[in-house]
Parts: structure tokens; C-alpha cells; sequence
């Protein structure tokens, strides 16, 4: 018995447990002074993981199992929350032109990026995933930024529609490219082969389907049922049934929550805000938990070993995010704020990012390629805090520069 209650004990004999809630604790208040010093908290989540973890003072060290289930988990809420902010009346009211604006905030960093890192590294499976892990971008710290400078007007509705839509188009890409590559790297020569094409199809294909179940069948139990905290239990349990039937059967969990969320909000819109107020109770905890682990994967030799990469990703990235929705509203003909200032205003990346960073370390694990799995996870947490730093600050700058800020 002994030896069970202990089999999860940290490297410093503390119990499991104890340390989760002193790491937990120990992050949110060094979150809090990131704030502070006008830094997300997210920066404060991520170093408080590396401090903590195998590269700091080798407090918490979770095992690769361990690693993998709180990254399905997190990255199956954070779809979820995603898709519920993308009813079809937000799709409708974004018109042609902002999708095809946000087309282009997708297709220029891919290739800028995809460029950058092939000539830097000599690799294209490496550049075609830097290049897909490119595309997402960061809502929160983006709506967080509007909603200080209560911004309004067609800029502010624009970047709202276009980094969430980013994202849910970004996780495609991602799954189109991780699955080629790693066909590729497995021992199968071409891109184009059915089996290679056949994984992506049905890690999407399938995500669509399970993620649209889920959502019908959540609507159709809240039609039912109207105790709210039966709903809440409810409602995470659908979830985890929807990230677990993923994993299982190889479809791409956060797809599959997006749908579930998008889906949910378009059957019922009054109810799904309810659903996500009291789903808000946990938001905190488990991004916080995200964070750390993401930050116990960071390795220093791997960074200072990387930084030309981590260079050429932030530069490559933001010239691909600033002239793709530039070029795209030049063409669709946009409002001029659109074209001038779009850009700036979606530059934050961190937890798809780095969640689908996560997935893709732990894939090239699978096919026997470590040391580029410890580059990818390493490159995308240190290049998630440079962004989570110059990305809101970008967002102000297109807010106040708009005219669209309401507090300076």
C-alpha cells in the first residue's frame, strides 16, 4: 500500500499531491507578478514550471504518461472554449473578406517560417513543422487587450473573428503536416502515398464527426436537464468522453472539441453561455497546470543551442502574420484599418501553440526522434514567451493607432 501512495513521489520524497498544490499555488502567484510588471501571466506559468522542474531544482517530474494526459486534457478545454466563441452569427457577420484575410494570416506564416527554418536547419520535415505550428494564434491574450482599452469598431471585430477562426483552420493544418512528416520520417518516402494521406483525413475527418456527436448530444441533455451544477458535471464528462474516444481512435483532440463547442453554441446560444460561466470556475487551474508542465519540457542546453531558430521563428512568424492579413485585405479590398493594422493585432501565440507543439514532441518520440522533439517543445515554449510579450503589445498598438481604443 506503502508503495502505491508513494509511487507517484517527487524527486525530493515530497507526496505527489503536496507539491501539485504548492506548484499550483507557487505559479499563480508568480503569474500574478508577471502581471504586474505588464507581462501575461502565462510567462509567470512557464518559468515557474522550468524552476521547478528537471533543468531547475528537480521539485516535480511527471512522466511521459503523466506529460501526455494533462496536454489531451488541456488542449481538449481550450478547444472547447475556442468553439464556443464561434457561433454562426460571428461567421456571418465576418463576411467573405475577413475570411480571407484570416486565410492569409495563415498561408504567409506557414511558408515564411517553412522557408526560414529550411535554410537555417537544412530540414523541411522541420521547417514544415515550424511552419504549421506557425499558423495558431493566441485569443486570450488578444481579447484581454481589447477588453482594457474597451476597444470598438470594425478593426476590434475583425481581429475577434480571426483569431478565433485562426486557430480551429490552424489545428487543421497542423494535423495535414504532422502526419505527413511523420509517414515520412516512419521509413514511408512520399508525402503523397495513400497511407499518409489517409492519416490526416481521418484524424480530421473523424474529429469533425465524434466533435459534432458530442455537441448535439450535450444540447439535446441540457434541453432536458436544467440544474446547473448537474450540468456542469454533465458537461465535463461528455468532454472527457470526447478527448478520450479521440485518443483512442486517433482523431485530433482539440478538432474535436472545437466542433463539440461550436456545435453546442449554434444548437443552443443562451444555454452555452451559462455552460461556459460555470466552466470558468476551472479555467484558471487547468491552464496553470497546462503552463507547467509545458515548462518542464524547456531545456536549456536545447535553448541556448537554438537560438538562432528561436530568431528566425519570431521574425519569420510576425512578417508572415503582419503581411499575410495585410496582402489578403489589399486584395478583398477591406477597410484600410483592416489592411494597415490587422496584423498587429494577431500576433500573441501560447496554449494551441504550445499544445500542439506538445503533440508534435511527442510523435516524433514515437517514430525515434528525440533530439528533435526536445527542439520543437524547447523552440515553441522560449518563442511562446517572447510572443506573449511583444504580442499584446502589438494588439495595443493597432488598437490606439485604429482610433478603436476607448481607454488610452
Amino acid at each position: 500500500m506503502t508503495d502505491k501512495l508513494y509511487s507517484g513521489m517527487l524527486a525530493s520524497n515530497i507526496p505527489l499531491f503536496l507539491m501539485a498544490g504548492v506548484a499550483l499555488a507557487l505559479a499563480l502567484l508568480v503569474g500574478k507578478a508577471t502581471h504586474w510588471i505588464k507581462v501575461t501571466g502565462v510567462v509567470g506559468y512557464l518559468l515557474t514550471g522550468f524552476v521547478l522542474g528537471p533543468e531547475g531544482l528537480e521539485w516535480v517530474e511527471f512522466t511521459r504518461l503523466e506529460m501526455e494526459l494533462i496536454t489531451w486534457f488541456a488542449l481538449g478545454f481550450i478547444g472547447f472554449t475556442i468553439g464556443g466563441k464561434l457561433p454562426l452569427s460571428l461567421l456571418r457577420k465576418s463576411g467573405k473578406k475577413i475570411m480571407f484575410i484570416m486565410l492569409g494570416g495563415i498561408i504567409f506564416p506557414f511558408l515564411f517560417v517553412l522557408a526560414g527554418v529550411y535554410f537555417l536547419k537544412g530540414s523541411l520535415s522541420l521547417g514544415l513543422i515550424f511552419g504549421a505550428l506557425a499558423c495558431t494564434s493566441a485569443p486570450a491574450g488578444t481579447i484581454a487587450v481589447i477588453y482594457e482599452y474597451r476597444a470598438r469598431g470594425k478593426l476590434t471585430n475583425a481581429i475577434v473573428a480571426v483569431v478565433g477562426l485562426d486557430d480551429a483552420f490552424g489545428v487543421v493544418v497542423f494535423a495535414i503536416t504532422i502526419a505527413g512528416v511523420s509517414a515520412i520520417m516512419g521509413g514511408n518516402n512520399s508525402f503523397w502515398s495513400t497511407e499518409t494521406l489517409w492519416e490526416p483525413v481521418k484524424e480530421i475527418g473523424g474529429a469533425l464527426l465524434l466533435g459534432g456527436a458530442a455537441g448535439g448530444i450535450l444540447a439535446l441533455i441540457v434541453k432536458k436537464i436544467h440544474e446547473r451544477t448537474e450540468l456542469f458535471v454533465l458537461t465535463l464528462a461528455i468532454l472527457l468522453s470526447s478527448i478520450g474516444t479521440a485518443m483512442w481512435l486517433g482523431f485530433s483532440v482539440i478538432l474535436a472539441s472545437i466542433t463539440m463547442g461550436m456545435v453546442f453554441v449554434n444548437i443552443l446560444p443562451h444555454e452555452c453561455r451559462i455552460i461556459y460561466r460555470d466552466l470558468d470556475r476551472i479555467t484558471l487551474p487547468v491552464f496553470i497546470l497546462f503552463f507547467l508542465t509545458a515548462g518542464l519540457e524547456l531545456r536549456m542546453d536545447v535553448l541556448l543551442g537554438s537560438g538562432a531558430l528561436v530568431l528566425v521563428y519570431v521574425l519569420f512568424r510576425s512578417l508572415g502574420k503582419i503581411s499575410g492579413p495585410m496582402a489578403a485585405a489589399g486584395i478583398a479590398k477591406a477597410h484600410p484599418k483592416l489592411k494597415k493594422y490587422l496584423g498587429f493585432g494577431i500576433l500573441p501565440q501560447a496554449g494551441v501553440a504550445l499544445g500542439l507543439a506538445l503533440l508534435a514532441s511527442h510523435k516524433l518520440m514515437d517514430i525515434g526522434k528525440p533530439e528533435m522533439a526536445g527542439l520543437v517543445i524547447t523552440t515553441i515554449t522560449a518563442t511562446t514567451v517572447v510572443f506573449e510579450i511583444i504580442g499584446p503589445i502589438g494588439a495595443r498598438f493597432a488598437l490606439i493607432r485604429s482610433g478603436e481604443a476607448r481607454r488610452k
